[in-house]
């Protein structure tokens, strides 16, 4: 495995004819985290594909998810609130409908991990699930995921007030679950 490839998927920089995929995965998750907008026009996700330097000028950037097998772009990975001095960052993912559960989600996780942590030494991930969203909680339950905290009635949506659950996962942890996987060349799956 390379630091971008694993067996599944590979991140990688967006391009400025990905703007599509952008534009639908927005369209998927309207009301799930920010609540119902107003349509947006075509120029601000061609917007988002432009200009990606990615990793390479900073620690905060996103990436798309390509599938190995066939090329599709299915998602995106971003990384937010880098903090080097301190050695924290928080992460958020957003992977298609029709392509949950296949792996890939997991698998980019662990890639951008692998780099942060190993690559830019960074110490602690920190991400938030929402309560009722159990797919995302299982996933980062199975990653390694330590739920560190909520914060109560913090999230609006589906007509009320939510919990936001926070996880963390430190280079300890990370280390002890899956740096050895891409030295073996094991994939997310047989790592469990």
């Amino acid at each position: 495995m390379s630091t971008w490839a694993g067996s599944l998927v590979r991140l990688r920089a967006l391009e400025p004819d990905d703007w599509r995929v952008l534009q639908r995965l927005s369209e998927e998750q309207e009301g799930h985290a920010t609540g119902p907008r107003p349509p947006r026009a075509t120029e601000t996700f061609r917007r988002r594909t432009v200009n990606q330097d990615g990793p390479a000028e900073g620690d905060e950037f996103t990436l798309g998810i390509e599938v190995l097998a066939g090329g599709d772009l299915v998602g995106t990975i971003s990384t937010a609130d880098a903090k080097p001095w301190d050695g924290t960052f928080s992460g958020s993912i957003v992977l298609a409908a029709e392509h949950r559960r296949h792996g890939y989600a997991a698998e980019a996780i662990v890639l951008l991990l692998r780099y942060m942590f190993l690559e830019r030494r960074y110490q602690k991930c920190n991400v938030e699930a929402f309560a009722y969203n159990d797919a995302s909680l299982r996933l980062c339950r199975h990653l390694g995921f330590v739920e560190e905290g909520r914060r109560r009635r913090s999230h609006y949506a589906r007509g009320r007030q939510h919990d936001v659950v926070l996880l963390g996962m430190t280079v300890e942890e990370f280390a002890g679950r899956w740096a050895d996987s891409a030295e073996r060349g094991t994939s997310v799956r047989e790592a469990r």
